[in-house]
């Protein structure tokens, strides 16, 4: 999978919930996520491969459901937007998959917590992801389309200042902090 994506800074959470809601977005998902990330002692995957390997355990706030994922993410481009390809399975059983892992010699990073929250819009899909604060401390919007022009629609529908728009990875901007 293909996903083209920005992340936009410096959100009023509540503000921008009522926009999304008076353009006519629909929520589709309240979730709490746990996310681990796994590289060897070298960061082969960083530096061969361009990208990360996680584990994520999602819990659905709506529903209750848990479900557990392996994702393989490699970014393609950062020019105005994100590009990344995404390969991504569910797991049955997180501890073994975590554990086949480590006897591989990948090592788990300390796990990450978040709050998302999501809505979606015609072809759109807006993220507000809320970080434990020791990981990152401001909440953001990530918005992710079909294609870079469609994402720039979404920004001048929304009333977005550009200045907040970035196409900065999540460990970009923790560098920054």
């Amino acid at each position: 999978m293909r996903e083209v994506e920005v992340k936009v800074l410096h959100i009023d959470k509540i503000d921008i919930e009522k926009k999304l809601i008076k353009i006519g977005a629909k929520l589709v998902k309240k979730e709490k996520q746990i996310n681990i990330r796994f590289d060897n002692a070298n960061h082969d995957i960083k530096k061969n491969y361009g990208g990360y390997m996680r584990v994520r355990e999602t819990e659905d706030l709506i529903t209750g459901k848990i479900v557990n994922t392996m994702t393989l993410k490699k970014n393609i481009s950062k020019d105005n937007v994100r590009i990344n390809e995404e390969k991504e399975v569910i797991i049955s059983d997180l501890e073994e998959t975590i554990d086949i892992f480590e006897a591989l010699g990948y090592k788990r990073k300390k796990p990450g917590k978040k709050n998302r929250t999501s809505y979606i819009f015609e072809d759109l899909l807006f993220e507000i992801d809320e970080w434990e604060k020791r990981i990152y401390p401001h909440p953001y919007m990530e918005i992710e389309g079909p294609s870079k022009e469609r994402i720039f629609y979404a920004i001048e529908l929304l009333e977005i200042d550009k200045n907040n728009v970035t196409s900065q990875s999540l460990d970009d901007l923790v560098k920054d902090l």
